[in-house]
């Protein structure tokens, strides 16, 4: 077994895919609620540990020219990993970070700024937030290249992109129990965070 990894040493060079055959996002409230717990109440010189992760490397050859991760396989180094253990404790981490993304943009004080000009905290930019472990773009900025998903043939992966991760254009987007989950574990965190951010009435 590897050493714990910190996210960002575990994303360096990766796109993690969940393959069709998992089963899809199954977390509720319960578990919600205790990552989010484990999340609040770590100190400052404590890491969160999310527990073991079983990735498959999937042969560069086999990522096609058409697909969107070409570009940053073929000329980025990047690989592709199957995450065949750990997904439900990965998707939450993405799901956390968007909606922390979302909700950092509404903040008052952020209103009219560009990503690369909203700090998460004194050192992390937003936008830097977003393409080290949410989307990479190729330079013509074309489409995202999203660094975690599911496969295209997993029902999960155009809600996960549309209604998660906030790509636009949507189209018919299939809804199901999974997705429900999804929706709902953004619902759950985009709430949290929001109160977290609320501004507090001074007394004195």
């Amino acid at each position: 077994m590897q050493k714990p990894k910190s996210l960002h040493s575990l994303f360096e060079g990766k796109i993690f895919r969940i393959p069709d055959y998992q089963r899809g996002y199954a977390w509720q409230k319960e578990q919600l609620k205790a990552f989010w717990e484990d999340l609040i109440n770590l100190s400052s010189d404590r890491s969160h540990y999310t527990g073991v992760l079983t990735l498959k490397k999937v042969p560069d050859s086999d990522i096609v020219p058409v697909s969107k991760e070409f570009w940053l396989v073929n000329n980025r180094s990047y690989h592709v990993y199957q995450v065949v253990d750990g997904q439900q404790r990965l998707t939450t981490f993405i799901i956390f970070l968007q909606a922390l993304v979302d909700v950092i943009k509404t903040l008052p004080e952020n209103n009219g700024k560009t990503d690369d000009d909203i700090y998460v905290n004194d050192f992390l930019r937003l936008s830097d937030l977003q393409t080290n472990y949410l989307f990479k773009k190729p330079p013509n900025n074309a489409f995202r290249t999203y660094l975690f998903g599911y496969e295209e043939d997993n029902p999960s992966d155009q809600y996960f992109k549309f209604r998660v991760l906030d790509e636009p254009n949507a189209g018919l987007v299939e809804e199901t129990f999974y997705t429900l989950n999804l929706s709902n574990a953004k619902t759950y965190f985009t709430e949290q965070l929001k109160e977290l951010y609320k501004p507090r009435a001074v007394s004195f």
